[in-house]
């Protein structure tokens, strides 16, 4: 299918499509040496793999954290030959990164023509215009339909011209990111792959999902309807097959030191090995997923036991330290898991004077609204989406934040 036929399908606005059109154009090219810079994340990952596996153009790829130090050390290890740069899913670069890169252009003996970027965050005005200034392509759903905050991996999937061969690493990576999405349309319920990796969701259900998706692509993304898309997903993510692969790919990517060597491996693994591997103990990766969801594990039932003790149900707060943060993780899991109107989730590395987070909201909720209330005085940072945001503040506000949260839930 074309760009534009699959835009029909998929009820991609015609401005958006013209960007995506764009960097499909690019990567397309053979001769094009393209580097990807991507999430560390299953959706991050996921949208590398598709467009790895569909792109001979792809030469050089590595993950990138929020961390300013590390951007830096990570953009001097791209190749000179480097002819375009795609960052996948990471709304965090910091602006000396895009302001360096952006002088390579011109000054340093590179082959570099553009520098990209495929995201689907709400993103601070102040960013965009040093993107416009430093002649980055931006491209983001969101800036043509406010609702259309779909995972990254859904549109990697598209520039792929749904490449049938990464269906389900799509569809992983979609789910990762808590999207019932009109991906759903091409999932056959009569396919043995398929029954494996959803037991024991009842299919049917799948079937009444595409009755939806087909009058309307969009209709999870109606914020009336994000209640149910929440159950859906809450479902698959933590009882099924795919739930599992996708934990997976989120904590055997908790240590950077393995992370490439992981990256390089999985790229040539089929997805369904790996889930045979993960249930045997025996793929080398396994040792580090569950070394790390043991931790995250011992972190979340302590932080439950607190909970339970605690009067208003409306909230509640999760604090860990240690050189691994498990932000996203327990505030997505422990939201769902207590029902409450917000999860936060904060981590100290070591012991650094800076506290990490990721706030989760009932989908009724809008944490654009809550968070600068939340956090006002305390001159940190944060972004993200209407019910999932991420924050950084200094250690020294950490318990006045606590305090606000417990103040705006008051009875």
């Amino acid at each position: 299918m074309t760009l534009k036929e699959l835009s029909e399908k998929h009820g991609i606005n015609s401005k958006f499509l013209e960007k995506l059109n764009h960097i499909q154009q690019i990567l397309s090219q053979k001769n094009n040496k393209i580097a990807i810079l991507h999430d560390n994340d299953c959706d991050g990952i996921s949208s590398y793999l598709i467009l790895k596996k569909t792109y001979e153009s792809i030469h050089f790829a590595h993950f990138i954290s929020k961390d300013e130090k590390m951007q830096h050390l990570v953009i001097e290890k791209i190749p000179k030959d480097t002819t375009h740069i795609l960052f996948l899913d990471t709304p965090d670069i910091s602006e000396s990164v895009v302001s360096q890169l952006s002088s390579y252009r011109n000054t340093r003996n590179t082959s570099l023509k553009e520098i990209l970027i495929l995201d689907h965050h709400i993103t601070k005005k102040g960013i965009l215009k040093h993107y416009t200034k430093n002649e980055v392509f931006y491209a983001n759903p969101i800036e043509f339909n406010v609702n259309d905050s779909r995972a990254i991996t859904f549109w990697s999937y598209i520039l792929s011209n749904e490449n049938q061969s990464q269906f389900y690493q799509a569809l992983i990576g979609t789910i990762s990111d808590f999207f019932t999405t009109s991906l759903f349309l091409d999932i056959d319920i009569t396919n043995s792959q398929i029954k494996e990796l959803f037991k024991p969701y009842n299919l049917e259900n799948i079937s009444k999902i595409q009755l939806k998706l087909k009058e309307n692509p969009l209709y999870f993304q109606n914020e009336n309807n994000l209640n149910e898309n929440a159950n859906i997903i809450t479902e698959l993510s933590y009882t099924t097959q795919i739930g599992i692969l996708k934990q997976f790919f989120d904590f055997i990517f908790k240590n950077p030191k393995y992370s490439q060597d992981y990256i390089k491996e999985i790229t040539n693994e089929n997805l369904f090995s790996i889930l045979g591997q993960i249930s045997a103990g025996k793929y080398s990766p396994f040792i580090d997923f569950n070394q790390y969801y043991k931790k995250y594990e011992k972190i979340i039932q302590k932080s439950y036991l607190e909970f339970d003790k605690q009067e208003n149900k409306d909230y509640i707060v999760i604090f860990h330290k240690g050189r691994t943060s498990y932000n996203r993780q327990l505030s997505e899991k422990a939201r769902f898991d207590k029902d409450v109107l917000i999860s936060c989730s904060m981590h100290q590395k070591y012991e650094r004077d800076s506290i990490s987070g990721s706030f989760r909201s009932r989908d009724d909720m809008n944490l654009h609204e809550i968070l600068p209330k939340l956090l006002k005085n305390f001159n940190g940072k944060w972004g993200g989406h209407k019910n999932a945001c991420g924050f950084q503040i200094k250690e020294e506000y950490k318990e006045q934040l606590i305090k606000n949260i417990e103040k705006y839930f008051r009875k």
